[in-house]
């Protein structure tokens, strides 16, 4: 057991590590402190998703079948579950057994048991048993801390064709240039200390996953980047 709280995020009203319980000293970073990762900052990528994913469907026109391989508390899928018209089913999975039994609360404290699956496992396995043609996703948002390379190949092979794929990355230190060995070892490119640094980040991420991509015989359209928080 531990501190937790209620907060509501769009439509949903979810229960969450209560933050400030798991800090001792205030430089350190809360939600990596806390037992299940959850980030208040980042609801505005929250908020993108939603819209990205809706657009997409309407674009495709069909129900859609939705994967979040590393859920924490299960936010992101639940409000993918519930604002995103046309989203028939969301599959949920966190390596920690706490973040999956927590992830699994919120859905059925959210009424959406039948729509959305929590697993609790590696998030490349994960992956790695929905690769198989007709078991594939429409949509997979990869949200790690830190970097998402560790997942792209599993994600890709999870990705049914002219999927959407969504990646987040927030180890800015090397895509910025603080640490350009650890970006070329990443992300295969190299990066620049300057005013721009973060659109090259953007341009960095999505050069590899193009990248990974092409070895799969699998071409890459971007359609949408930002940068928040510089």
């Amino acid at each position: 057991m531990f501190a937790t709280e209620t907060v509501i995020e769009g439509k949903i009203k979810i229960l969450v590590p209560k933050l400030e319980a798991f800090v001792k000293e205030p430089w350190e970073y809360a939600p990596s402190k806390a037992p299940v990762f959850y980030n208040p900052t980042m609801e505005l990528n929250r908020d993108l998703a939603v819209l990205a994913v809706q657009a997409y469907q309407r674009m495709v026109k069909r129900e859609l079948v939705a994967c979040e391989p590393l859920a924490g508390c299960g936010v992101r899928g639940i409000r993918l579950a519930t604002e995103v018209e046309g989203v028939l089913k969301v599959f949920m999975n966190d390596i920690s057994s706490e973040a999956a039994k927590l992830a699994d609360f919120n859905v059925k404290l959210n009424n959406l048991a039948e729509r959305v699956l929590v697993a609790n496992e590696d998030a490349n396995l994960f992956l790695s048993r929905y690769a198989a043609p007709r078991r594939r996703f429409d949509c997979v948002d990869i949200d790690p801390f830190g970097s998402p390379v560790l997942y792209l190949d599993s994600a890709l092979r999870a990705l049914r064709n002219n999927g959407l794929i969504a990646l987040t990355a927030t180890d800015m230190a090397p895509l910025c240039g603080v640490h350009p060995k650890a970006c070329l070892r990443k992300y295969g490119g190299k990066p620049l200390r300057t005013e721009y640094c973060h659109e090259l980040s953007a341009r960095l991420l999505i050069g590899c996953l193009a990248s990974l991509a092409a070895k799969h015989d699998i071409g890459v359209n971007p359609v949408f980047s930002y940068s928040a928080y510089n």
